[in-house]
């Protein structure tokens, strides 16, 4: 009857918007990828310094990847540190295609 037609609509309008949901949200990275980024991150650096806080999600086909990387101001100078940053970015998003990197530098 009435309420068996109810039921139905209403169950329909709860999976096209949990599924409606799920599209639209942002979501990190699979682990497989999230290993080669920190991979590559460690290939790159020159010399071994800290890196934490990664985080990384997917919105579209876009990448985002952001990390922080802890300097000691005894080894760089400011410049030195925004040279590191910048090449370490650039070659990131070199070898992993559409995506955006943050690196938030940190002194030690």
């Amino acid at each position: 009857g009435l309420i068996d037609r109810c039921w139905v609509y209403l169950s329909e309008c709860l999976s096209i918007v949990y599924d409606g949901y799920g599209m639209l949200m942002d979501k990190a990275l699979p682990p497989e990828e999230i290993k080669t980024i920190k991979e590559l991150i460690d290939t790159y650096q020159e010399d071994r310094r800290r890196r934490d806080a990664l985080s990384t999600r997917q919105s579209g086909t876009t990448k985002f990847i952001e990390f922080t990387l802890h300097f000691t101001t005894k080894q760089k100078n400011f410049t030195q540190i925004y040279k590191v940053c910048l090449f370490l970015k650039k070659h990131l998003e070199d070898d992993i295609e559409n995506s955006v990197v943050t690196i938030v530098p940190k002194p030690m």
